[in-house]
């Protein structure tokens, strides 16, 4: 989560107007329990998105990983309706035991009173 990669990412998306929430998986760094091989992640994911749901109202969410996060990312975020982009970064091809993710939502002044954007 403290990689100079997810860090600089999240800056970024901040920097273009996107609510950023970063945090470790289960087991990883000081957060509770212990690595469930994706299963437990993907949950933990997707209480992530019902966070910043519950923070940010209806707008489109963003979600966005690096490494083993860019997978459960990515896994998680196709299946649910309320995500609009899925960005991943350094996306494995097999298995990896990174846990460094981000979600990101994005509030513009529109008259419909979300936006979203592409990061280039």
């Amino acid at each position: 989560m403290h990689t100079k990669v997810v860090y600089q990412s999240a800056k970024a998306l901040a920097r273009i107007g996107c609510a950023v929430l970063r945090f470790n998986f289960r087991g990883t760094g000081a957060s509770a329990g212990s690595f469930d091989g994706g299963d437990g992640e993907r949950d933990d994911f997707r209480a992530a998105l019902d966070f910043m749901h519950d923070e940010h109202g209806d707008i489109p969410l963003w979600v966005a990983g690096m490494s083993f996060g860019a997978w459960v990312a990515l896994a998680v975020g196709v299946e649910d309706p309320r995500v609009s982009v899925l960005l991943g970064l350094s996306t494995p091809v097999a298995g990896t035991t990174s846990s460094l993710w981000l979600v990101a939502t994005s509030r513009s002044s529109s008259s419909t009173g979300s936006e979203t954007r592409s990061v280039r």
